[in-house]
């Protein structure tokens, strides 16, 4: 046990049953606002999801309005991805790795779920600009059918991941995490959070 843990062991026991209120406490909500961008993102890749069926069965109609659905996702998924994976990989994932170590396969495998991520986020940016590309030739078939494929691999892994995360990660780390560990999160993610420069305006109080 290390010597962290030893500390907030004597402390807590020093506490008379029933006296800390953890619901009161200043730290449970400290990646609070990591969760709300887990919630965004979420609701992005249903958005996503629905612009890509869209783009198959409404076909050249509705082209351009399907397109610029899929175009707006896309700079969210740019401009909201890259800041979270700062803030997880530099801030909460070391954190829990060293207050909770059972966890650090786990977070590990969510860092490595980043870079994948990554990787397919461009894979389907390839295959969407050779669709609209093959769509003014008249060619699409082909181009249509893996962007198809390369978006819903996406849309399954990023949902499959914040499932993972959440399951894992932020139900030990709720559970089990001393109320000044949640404090001390809370404040370095709150520094971490000014230096990825997420949005705070589009997250509710």
């Amino acid at each position: 046990m290390s010597s962290a843990r030893s500390g907030y062991d004597s402390l807590v026991r020093r506490k008379k049953k029933g006296a800390v209120k953890l619901e009161a406490m200043p730290g449970l909500r400290s990646f609070h606002h990591l969760e709300n961008e887990h919630g965004l993102i979420l609701r992005q890749v249903e958005i996503f999801e629905e612009a890509l069926s869209r783009l198959h069965y409404e076909g050249k109609p509705r082209l351009g309005e399907n397109l610029k659905r899929l175009n707006r996702v896309l700079t969210f998924f740019e401009s909201h991805l890259p800041k979270v994976f700062k803030i997880e990989g530099g801030v909460f994932f070391p954190f829990v790795r060293r207050h909770v170590p059972k966890l650090e396969a786990a977070t590990r495998m969510l860092e490595e779920d980043h870079r994948r991520i990554r990787g397919q986020l461009k894979t389907f940016e390839a295959w969407l600009g050779r669709y609209q590309k093959a769509c003014q030739k008249g060619s699409e078939g082909y181009p249509a059918r893996r962007l198809r494929e390369t978006g819903a691999y996406l849309a399954c892994f990023l949902k499959t991941h914040l499932e993972a995360e959440k399951a894992t990660v932020c139900r030990t780390v709720h559970a089990e995490l001393y109320p000044e560990e949640k404090a001390l999160l809370r404040s370095q993610m709150k520094e971490g959070q000014k230096n990825a420069s997420i949005p705070r305006g589009r997250l509710r109080k």
